[in-house]
């Protein structure tokens, strides 16, 4: 069975910013995972694309790893960080995510919350 994890958009980040192999890193946590994200994180990221510095090639190459590892996106017309913990708490997925408001939220709604250890990838 595939269990699926959702991919917040400073996490697709991840691979520029901190030298982390997210999809080993997943592979290590999850094995057989499924990654998803949200349509407003494509938008989040296509947006911080258009911005200059390290940033903007952290985003594109965030971009590059959805497309080539044919990640789905779930349609959302919420702000992404509601559709997030909704979607996760209701189909009981983990998240990858930085965000340390988000990851409060998370784990209130009883959602396993994925984030940057080190080198590596961990529960909290």
């Amino acid at each position: 069975m595939t269990k699926q994890v959702m991919i917040d958009t400073n996490f697709f980040m991840v691979p520029y910013s901190l030298g982390i192999d997210l999809f080993s890193e997943l592979e290590r946590l999850l094995p057989g995972f499924e990654p998803v994200t949200l349509s407003s994180v494509v938008d989040e990221l296509l947006s911080i694309k258009k911005t200059s510095g390290k940033d903007a090639i952290a985003a594109s190459i965030g971009l590059q790893l959805i497309e080539k590892r044919g990640i789905g996106i779930i349609n959302s017309h919420m702000e992404t960080d509601d559709a997030i913990v909704e979607l996760a708490s209701r189909g009981k997925i983990p998240v990858c995510t930085n965000d340390t408001e988000l990851k409060r939220r998370l784990i209130r709604s009883g959602v396993k919350v994925i984030c940057v250890r080190g080198k590596g990838l961990s529960f909290i």
